[in-house]
């Protein structure tokens, strides 16, 4: 089975399975740009992430292997700030580890939101990284269990800048610290 999300308006969500392509989901709001996508390990439950359409970021997720999605509503979401959004970068700005789902956001702020519940609920968490322009904020997150994680970013125009652009967690997502701060990869 193969799944592909289209970028930009309209967004279309087509599901391949053997010789057949269906049509699964479409959303033709005009600011609608999905970054990225992926499967929990059971492949029944998937999750697709893009920018605000409104006040909140876009989050379709599935229940029943991706052959039904359903964009959740901005009242179960965290809002974002004007000028925050997710990067589409390589599809590693989603994490889940079990029931748990990260995803990191940038440009005016550099967040990390997260669900304990498979989606069901969400919190938001500041992080140190660089943000306040819209080329600025997170990339990538990985977690190795529930507790550590690693959240790396920077400004995309500034490759050689080693300026708060990583930075670790101890406490599931809630706090994050700096770390190798003007040195190391980035």
């Amino acid at each position: 089975t193969i799944f592909s999300l289209s970028i930009g308006t309209p967004a279309l969500l087509y599901k391949t399975y053997k010789d057949s392509t269906k049509l699964i989901y479409t959303e033709s709001h005009p600011k609608t740009f999905y970054d990225s996508m992926q499967f929990f390990k059971n492949s029944k439950i998937a999750i697709a992430v893009g920018d605000p359409t409104d006040v909140c970021p876009s989050i379709l997720i599935s229940y029943n292997h991706g052959n039904t999605w359903e964009k959740i509503k901005c009242n179960y979401l965290p809002k974002f700030e004007e000028g925050e959004a997710f990067f589409a970068a390589s599809n590693t700005n989603i994490k889940i580890f079990e029931k748990k789902i990260w995803l990191v956001s940038g440009g005016s702020e550099a967040r990390v939101l997260q669900s304990e519940d498979v989606g069901l609920t969400w919190t938001i968490h500041d992080t140190p990284i660089i943000q306040g322009k819209n080329t600025q904020g997170i990339y990538s997150v990985d977690f190795y269990d529930e507790l550590n994680g690693i959240i790396f970013g920077g400004d995309f125009t500034k490759p050689k800048n080693n300026n708060a652009n990583k930075a670790i967690t101890k406490d599931g997502g809630k706090t994050w610290k700096l770390i190798s701060d003007n040195a190391g990869p980035g």
